[in-house]
């Protein structure tokens, strides 16, 4: 996880899927958010120190991203007062009556078997008016990567497919990736969307 949060420095398109975020948190304001996988909490603090005093939620399945993630906002979130609560919580078992009106999602979806049934699932805790930040990869296998998209348009298949319309993305094509059955290599890209309900 911190080598990951590295990334964000060292990495262009990181830093580029980073900026991107920015951009989406800064233009559409929100009172609840949610954030499923903080990972190393970097979003999570650039979120709350955008909108301090909005309510924050996080969900992870690990106990130790959480803990790198209370430590980031320890370090970064320059309110001591921004309302937050992590949570270890499986998101296909997780209750909550609660909708919230901005959700993020940021390089978890490659990590599940059904990318589909968990943007539908998320979509249960969004607003009708709410949006969606989700980012992930294609062509870019890697020993957790479970699911592995093959281009841009297939992310955008399974969002749309999943009752999303995408409002804004990114795509970021890097010269590493898939060589397919005739040796042919594919980029990796990077993706990130803003979405709403369809």
């Amino acid at each position: 996880m911190l080598g990951l949060a590295v990334t964000q420095i060292f990495w262009s398109h990181h830093r580029q899927l980073f900026s991107f975020f920015e951009k989406c948190i800064e233009t559409y304001p929100y009172e609840t958010y949610l954030e499923i996988g903080p990972g190393h909490g970097l979003f999570l603090a650039e979120a709350i120190n955008r909108l301090p005093d909005a309510n924050y939620t996080a969900i992870d399945l690990s106990e130790t991203s959480l803990d790198i993630s209370k430590d980031m906002l320890a370090t970064f979130v320059n309110d001591n007062e921004a309302k937050f609560e992590l949570k270890q919580a499986d998101l296909f078992k997780w209750e909550t009556d609660q909708k919230f009106d901005f959700i993020t999602v940021g390089e978890v979806l490659e990590h599940v078997e059904r990318p589909d049934v968990m943007m539908e699932r998320i979509r249960t805790y969004l607003k009708d008016d709410g949006y969606l930040w989700a980012s992930t990869c294609a062509n870019c296998p890697a020993i957790d990567h479970i699911f592995l998209f093959n281009s841009a348009q297939h992310i955008r298949d399974v969002m749309t497919d999943s009752g999303f319309e995408i409002v804004d993305e990114t795509a970021i094509e890097t010269d590493t990736g898939l060589c397919n059955c005739q040796g042919k290599e594919l980029p990796t890209v990077n993706y990130a969307a803003l979405l709403k309900k369809a």
